[in-house]
């Protein structure tokens, strides 16, 4: 016949089933608040099968696509996609199967035929053996991130439009070694040069020698002061001839206040020179003239 325990052994069994007790509470209180925090989330969450078939989604997820969650369950995650986009969504299951793994983005279609752009963060769940029993998946409609860069592709288009198109010369130099680092299509049209030829030499060498040693001083003055205001310089053709400029400089400066670049501009003023010349010589000929 056993021995039955002692009180101080019951006593020991008692406090370790209440810590037991206590664990398996805490564990579930845990357990509680991962449940809401995902049902409860904005990015949406679901769980598959390997074959892709629906056991477990949050509203998030069923609301993107236009659904209520019990309508998706035991559904196939080929709802949410087009003909067009199965090709994607094959590949990433691929990578899931191969690696355990996915992430990237595809495309969905919601209820009512709109499609719209995702992140997905998808990964296999395994059981206590190690066998993949199902996927899941985490998803963000991207759709705002989609429209901000759209938005920020066109204005970048329309800036470099008007940056072409210019009727000034633009030209950003850098401050080290003077060298030129980009141009617009209207500073190549004026002077003969291709982009080739200029991208990377010196900026004075665009000068006409006459103005060379003039053109490096206001570069020393740009280095120490970052500006430049109504510059009359002269440029130089590939085949030599002149073009007179009005020289105006910015830098653009990084977060420490250094300079990275200027912005440049070169205003032809030739013609303007050639009528101010004209008036003078005519403004001449009138005194002579009142003069005999």
């Amino acid at each position: 016949m056993a021995n039955k325990p002692t009180y101080e052994e019951l006593e020991q069994r008692v406090k370790e089933l209440e810590k037991s007790s206590d664990i398996r509470a805490q564990f579930g209180d845990r357990l509680q608040i991962l449940q809401l925090a995902i049902e409860q989330s904005s990015e949406g969450y679901a769980v598959s099968d390997m074959d892709g078939n629906l056991e477990y989604l949050n509203d998030a997820f069923a609301q993107v696509h236009g659904y209520s969650a019990e309508e998706l369950i035991g559904k196939n995650l080929s709802i949410f996609h087009t003909p067009e986009q199965i090709p994607s969504v094959e590949e990433a299951n691929r990578e899931i199967k191969q690696t355990g793994t996915f992430k990237g983005e595809i495309w969905h279609t919601r209820h009512d035929g709109t499609v719209f752009p995702t992140i997905m963060n998808n990964s296999v769940i395994k059981d206590a053996t190690g066998k993949p029993v199902g996927m899941m998946g985490r998803l963000r409609d991207i759709r705002d991130i989609k429209q901000a860069e759209e938005a920020l592709q066109e204005g970048e288009e329309n800036f470099r439009a008007l940056y072409n198109n210019s009727p000034d010369m633009y030209v950003s130099v850098s401050p080290d070694d003077a060298n030129i680092l980009l141009c617009n299509d209207t500073l190549l049209n004026k002077t003969g040069y291709s982009r080739e030829e200029i991208i990377g030499s010196p900026i004075f060498k665009m000068y006409h020698d006459d103005c060379v040693a003039e053109a490096k001083k206001a570069f020393q003055q740009f280095v120490e002061t970052g500006v430049i205001n109504d510059k009359k310089l002269t440029l130089k053709r590939k085949d030599g001839s002149k073009i007179d400029v009005s020289l105006n400089v910015n830098a653009i400066r990084d977060e420490a206040g250094e300079i990275k670049y200027s912005m440049s501009s070169w205003r032809d003023i030739s013609a303007h020179k050639r009528t101010l010349e004209a008036l003078r010589e005519s403004e001449a000929l009138l005194v002579m003239a009142g003069r005999t």
